[in-house]
Order: structure tokens, then sequence, then C-alpha cells
């Protein structure tokens, strides 16, 4: 998988969770639709933008764990949405820390991700 591919799938999950919010601000989604869009993305990221975590007990775990926790975020943040500024400053705060993680550690892709 080259950089321009992974960065190309990121970015339309990314998108992908864009509208889906944009859509949902102006009116209610049902939930099963939202997990749908999520789930979707999070395989994108997943499948074709390489964020699993690579050291953690095998493939399959590694693959489904990786999900999971992808909606697991994007639920969350989700939740938090409703309230002004909150998510925005702690989606903020978050790429500020990932960002400094990923370039510490040479993931340059993810630091320019997270910037």
């Amino acid at each position: 998988m080259t950089g321009t591919t992974a960065a190309g799938a990121l970015s339309l999950g990314g998108l992908m969770l864009l509208v889906l919010g944009v859509c949902d601000d102006r009116r209610a989604l049902p939930a099963q639709t939202k997990l749908v869009v999520q789930t979707l993305a999070a395989a994108l990221a997943v499948f074709w933008g390489g964020a699993t975590i690579l050291e953690f007990a095998g493939p399959v775990v590694s693959v489904t764990f990786s999900l999971l926790w992808i909606v697991a975020v994007t639920n969350a943040i989700n939740f938090i949405d409703n309230m002004d500024g909150l998510a925005g400053g702690l989606a903020a705060i978050a790429a500020v820390a990932f960002g400094i993680s990923a370039s510490l550690n040479s993931q340059w892709l993810v630091a320019a991700l997270a910037a």
C-alpha cells in the first residue's frame, strides 16, 4: 500500500463522516444509518488506510479491535457534539496529542493527518 492510497482512503473515510455529520445536523438520522456509515468509514481506514494496531494478537484480532475502536471513538465524539465547542475542543486536543506522538515515532502520514 502506498502513502497516496492510504491518504486517499483516510480522506474518503473522513469525508464520509463529514457528510454524515452535516446530514445528521440538518435532520436527525436513524442510529442504524449512522452506524452503517461509521462502520464503512472505519473499514476504509483499516483495510485501505492501514489504520490498524500492527502488533496486537494477530491480524484478525487487530482488524476487529481497530474497527471497533474507530467506530467507538466516532460515536463518543458524536455523543458530545450537542454541547457547543466541546467536541471541537476535544478533537483539537486529541489531534495535537496524536500529531506529537506520531512525529516522535516517525509516522509522518499520521502526523500530517493530525495537523
